[in-house]
């Protein structure tokens, strides 16, 4: 991209956005599954890591002008030619802090809740770049040839 504009579209932060939530979900979905296998230990996204990661990157994309719009890799976020990757937080303490006794720390309950957090975030997030091609669409389809 040669010519960009001083702040990332929404479009990007979008997409960043939505490939977060759509791998929180597959960690959420792998502490689910693995809610019955011995000494398996639920494991988290780095939410507030991805938080602090993507604000950063579209300060940073304000002061330049040019270049693609790209998150700062941290210990478990990297943003590359491949796409965002994130890897997951081992959660030793569990839930509840409690460690059952085939030393399984998933707790079904919180698990069902982050997904449940995660489903309505990824809607948004979903409905709100749809919103954004549409936008894009109306205006290419109006503008004078």
């Amino acid at each position: 991209m040669a010519g960009r504009s001083m702040v990332p579209t929404s479009v990007e932060v979008l997409t960043r956005a939505l490939s977060f939530a759509e791998q929180r979900h597959h960690i959420i979905a792998n502490n689910i599954a693995n809610a019955n296998t011995l000494g398996y230990k639920a494991q988290r996204a780095p939410v507030g890591e991805f938080q602090r990661s993507l604000l950063s990157a579209i300060e940073e994309s304000a002061g330049r002008r040019q270049g693609p719009f790209r998150l700062q890799a941290t210990r478990h976020i990297s943003d590359g030619p491949g796409g965002l990757q994130v890897s997951p937080l081992r959660d030793l303490a569990g839930a509840s802090g409690i460690l059952r006794h085939d030393e399984n720390n998933v707790s079904l309950e919180k698990e069902m809740g982050a997904l449940a957090e995660n489903t309505m975030m990824y809607r948004t997030l979903s409905d709100l770049l749809r919103k954004q091609y549409m936008m894009l669409r109306m205006a290419a389809a109006e503008r004078v040839s």
